[in-house]
This record gives structure tokens, C-alpha cells and sequence, in this order.
């Protein structure tokens, strides 16, 4: 007899497709030192990158940046839905992004010529002229945030291209990886696995700098399907490796006519499982302090008679002075045993605690009146330009350094957009969402309802400047035209005062509900702007 034994294996590997760098959101991004070539002047240059967004808590989420605002050389952030392009120190052009959350999406910004364009998995979503110089080669790049707080980037990152010089997309395409370099390469971040995590792919070779434990994720979009539907979700092992054993024995027996062969085949698989990470976004926290039409301040501000007109009262202790005593008391120490002791006596005196009330009073800010569909604009008391934008159903406000994006949230919580003229509408109850970038570090804001001065809230900007929060329309409120403003102190320590001219509308009065139009102010008044919007919109309440 003779015996013969055939082993066969087949395997499929993981390092091709290889893996991402994953972010917690909250403090982590990697980074790489300043560079000529983060300074794409006026030229062309693709920036490109693979992503799987798991967490929004971020306001202004940076997937890379160069320099912080509002100084930012060249960055991206997705704002409320919205991507904005930011170079030389403002955002250039932005796109709402629609569905990208737990979903791997490939985006491309392009500059060819004075055409900027952006991309979402090869689509087109925005284009626009511009011809912006950026200059910038001494600050680092950033990678999944701006390195200071409220920018950071939740989920995961691969394959992040930098291309200095060449417009690589200017059509359609299809997106394809894992991304190889090409001659301009500047940077090219793969993390094919854990020990190529900081590993620059392209030829320059650069030092990548791990911040706050950035770690290794399996998760890849590849082999791309040219759709949104992930391919790899996050995993913290690698993908699936199947491996084929094939056992073939042969027995031969001696006999004049009849052979018996017999070949049994053994095939075994052995996956690995891939779980999706997910992440659960908090709500947002607000501050608001709720008051009437009429001026009055319900229980958690309270009216002094005697402030002067157009100041709120705030009574930060609700109660008046209180006397808490505590009777005299005598503890008596029998003698013991000990010759010559002697029974004494201790006796406490009463204690008696006072309790005060603290009362400050807070003047209304300057708010200059202005008609619907105008716009006034000072920073402390000088008029500076505005611009004003309709973007992905929420109003942009710039003026100076300080940009302002405004959203009307209704009572489940939800965004109710802009109206078909390009205004918010609110009613009694709902909130206005405010997001202010451009602040003074840890800076006291406050948001005001006129023509009676209402206090309606108050935060305070984080240690980069930025604050966001909702201020509610308080009940009592009447319907007709009136100011939101909010008061602060912008970066430069200057005083800062947006005013949003609005029409409120109480559910139950019927006919046509207004909006808010926008008009920005800041301390000191002046500046009125015309937008020239539709006449209709410019009446106002009787």
C-alpha cells in the first residue's frame, strides 16, 4: 500500500487595505511641524481623505488645520452638517454635507486655478472663485482637530492625502484606495497597521506626532465600492482572515480488477467578528434665565423697584437676612473616683448665623433699532463690513473676527431651517441656536429680548473663544417685531453686541408667522445695512 498526504492553504491578509487613526473626539489628534508646504499660495492643491464620523459633540469639529481660528491658514471643519473651507483667515466656501455619520465618506478639497471645489465620495458639492494667498509655513499641521477645545474629530481617518501644486480632481470621479502618492505628495497618512500608525507614506517622509494616544483602528473603507455603504466598520481586530485546509488521501489496494479511491475534503473557516463602535452624543447644555414681555422677571430673576429703566435685576441669593440660633448649652462632668476631683460644668454660648442677599443689577445693552432686513455692525464703536449668509438653513454672520451662526430650534429639539424667503421663523417656547466663534478666551455672554429688555440666558466662551448654546423665547412674549441680541467681548477684548431683528409669533394668534431677519450690532450702534430684502418681509407689526 501506498499513502500519499497534498496540504494546500489560501489565505486572504490584512495589510493591503491596511487600517485608520482613531479619535476619541474629546482631546486627541496627531500633528506635523511647520512646513513651505502647508503654504499653497495662490496655486493649485488637493487636500483628500477617507472618514467614519462616530461622534458630533464637537461644535466645530477640525478635520485638519493649519493654525487656530481666527488666524487659520488652511482647515477644514463640518459645522452643524455644513463643511467649511477656511483659508488666509476666513472660510472661503462651504457645503452642507448631508448623511455622513457611522458611514465611511470619502471628501476631496480642490483648487485649480482660481476654482475652489468640494467633493463628497466624487460628487461635486460646491464650487466657488477664489484666489485666496496662503502664507502660513511656520504653524503645524494638525490632523482630527485645532488643538484646542470644541475642534476636536470623533471617529476615524485614513488615508489623509495633501497635495501641494496639482489639482487632482477637477471633474466627477470615483474614488479609489488605499490612496497611492503622486508627485506633489506632501503628506500622506495610510496607518496600514499599528506600527505604521505616524508613518508619512509620501516621499518627504515626515515625523508624526502622536497627541493624547491618537490609536490604531482595522477599520478601512477598502476595496471602495464607489458608494457611501461601509465596506469595514471600526474594529479592534483585524478583518476577517479566512484560511482553507484541504486534506487528500489517496489507498491503493492490490487487486486484479478493482481499485477504491477515496478523497474526502475538509474545508474549515475561522472569521473574526467586527464590532461598530458608537457613540452617544450628549445634549447640549443651556443657560437661560426665562422672563415676560412686560419687563417683569419670573422667580429666578428678581425685580428691584428702584433699578433704573432698561436694567435687569438678578438676585443671586432668593433669600433675605435669616438668624439661625442655637440655645446655650451646659455639659456637666460628674467628680470621679480621683481623691480631691470635683464636678465641673462647660458651657457653650449660643451661635447665631446670618444669612444675606446678594442683589446685582444688570444694564440692558445698547440696541439701536433697526428695521427688518438691515444690518448694523460696530466693533467698539467703529463700523466694520458684514456678511451675512444662508447656509445649509442657517444664517452666517461675520464681522471682524467674529462669526456667528444662528439656527431656530423648535420644542422638540429639532431644527425647523430657514422659510422659503431665507428667514427663521419662531414662535413662543422655541429657542434660537447660537454657535460664536471668535470670542475673547472664557468670555461672559448674555442674550437679551427687546423692545422690552429681557435677560433670556447667559454662557461663557470656552478657554479657544467659542461658545454654543439655544436661548428660548420666553412665554408672554408678543407677537410683532422685536430685537434677540447677544453681548460679549470678541478676541481682541473689544466690546461685541449682535442684534437680530425678529418677529415673534405666538401659536395661537393665526396669520402669517414672520421669521427672524438678522441684524448684527455691536456696542456703540452705528452701521445700518440694507440686505434688500423682499418688501413684503419689511413690514412691521401694528
Amino acid at each position: 500500500m501506498v499513502a500519499a498526504a497534498v496540504l494546500a492553504f489560501a489565505g486572504v491578509g490584512h495589510a493591503t487595505n491596511g487600517g485608520s487613526l482613531s479619535f476619541n473626539g474629546s482631546n486627541q489628534y496627531v500633528s506635523v511641524a511647520g512646513s513651505s508646504d502647508w503654504a499653497v499660495g495662490t496655486g493649485d492643491f488637493t487636500v483628500e481623505w477617507f472618514q467614519y464620523q462616530t461622534s458630533f459633540s464637537s461644535s466645530w469639529p477640525r478635520i485638519f488645520t493649519v493654525g487656530g481660528y481666527p488666524t487659520t491658514s488652511i482647515g477644514v471643519s463640518i459645522e452643524g452638517g455644513t463643511m467649511y473651507v477656511w483659508l488666509a483667515n476666513g472660510w472661503r466656501l462651504n457645503a452642507s454635507v448631508g448623511s455622513i455619520s457611522n458611514q465611511w465618506v470619502h471628501f476631496a478639497i480642490t483648487r485649480a486655478g482660481t476654482t475652489l471645489r468640494i467633493y463628497k465620495n466624487g460628487t461635486l458639492l460646491a464650487s466657488g472663485t477664489d484666489s485666496t494667498n496662503v502664507t502660513n509655513s511656520s504653524t503645524p499641521l494638525y490632523v482630527g482637530s485645532e488643538a484646542t477645545s470644541g475642534t476636536y474629530f470623533g471617529g476615524l481617518i485614513t488615508n489623509f492625502h495633501f497635495v501641494k501644486g496639482t489639482a487632482l480632481y477637477t471633474a466627477a470621479f470615483t474614488p479609489s484606495g488605499p490612496i497611492t502618492p503622486v508627485a506633489n505628495t506632501k503628506l500622506l497618512l495610510r496607518a496600514t497597521d499599528a506600527a505604521g500608525l505616524l508613518t508619512d507614506s509620501g516621499p518627504v517622509g515626515r515625523t508624526v506626532t502622536n497627541v493624547n494616544s491618537t490609536v490604531f483602528n482595522w477599520g478601512t473603507p477598502f476595496p471602495w465600492t464607489g458608494s457611501i455603504t461601509p465596506t469595514s466598520v471600526p474594529a479592534t481586530s483585524p478583518p476577517a482572515t479566512t484560511t482553507t485546509t484541504t486534506t487528500t488521501t489517496t489507498t491503493t489496494t492490490v487487486a486484479p480488477t478493482t481499485t477504491t479511491t477515496v478523497v474526502p475534503t475538509t474545508t474549515s473557516t475561522v472569521a473574526s467578528t467586527t464590532t461598530s463602535a458608537s457613540t452617544s452624543v450628549p445634549a447640549a447644555t443651556t443657560t437661560s434665565i426665562a422672563s415676560s414681555s412686560s419687563g417683569t422677571v419670573p422667580p429666578a430673576v428678581t425685580p428691584v423697584t428702584s433699578a433704573p429703566v432698561g436694567a435687569v435685576t438678578v438676585t443671586t441669593v432668593a433669600t433675605g437676612p435669616t438668624t439661625t440660633t442655637r440655645p446655650a448649652t451646659t455639659t456637666t462632668r460628674p467628680a470621679d473616683a480621683t481623691a480631691g476631683s470635683v464636678a465641673t460644668a462647660t458651657t457653650v454660648a449660643p451661635t447665631t448665623t446670618t444669612s444675606t442677599t446678594t442683589t446685582t443689577t444688570i444694564p440692558a445693552p445698547d440696541a439701536p433699532l433697526v428695521d427688518s432686513g438691515e444690518v448694523a455692525a460696530t466693533v467698539d464703536g467703529t463700523s466694520v463690513d458684514v456678511d451675512l449668509q444662508r447656509v445649509n438653513n442657517e444664517l452666517v454672520v461675520t464681522a471682524g473676527k467674529t462669526k456667528v451662526v444662528l439656527g431656530a430650534i423648535d420644542t422638540e429639539g429639532a431644527s425647523k431651517g430657514l422659510s422659503g424667503t431665507g428667514s427663521l421663523q419662531l414662535e413662543v417656547g422655541e429657542a434660537i441656536n447660537v454657535r460664536v466663534e471668535g470670542l475673547e478666551p472664557d468670555a461672559d455672554s448674555q442674550f437679551w429680548l427687546f423692545s422690552e429688555p429681557l435677560l433670556i440666558g447667559a454662557a461663557e466662551a470656552n478657554d479657544a473663544g467659542r461658545l454654543a448654546t439655544e436661548a428660548v423665547i420666553p412665554g408672554g412674549v408678543e407677537s410683532g417685531e422685536h430685537r434677540f441680541v447677544l453681548v460679549s467681548t470678541n478676541v481682541d477684548g473689544d466690546p461685541l453686541n449682535l442684534s437680530v431683528g425678529i418677529r415673534v409669533q405666538t401659536p395661537d394668534t393665526g396669520g402669517i408667522r414672520w421669521g427672524i431677519l438678522v441684524s448684527l450690532v455691536v456696542l456703540g450702534g452705528g452701521g445700518l445695512i440694507a440686505l434688500f430684502l423682499p418688501a413684503v418681509l419689511r413690514r412691521r407689526a401694528v
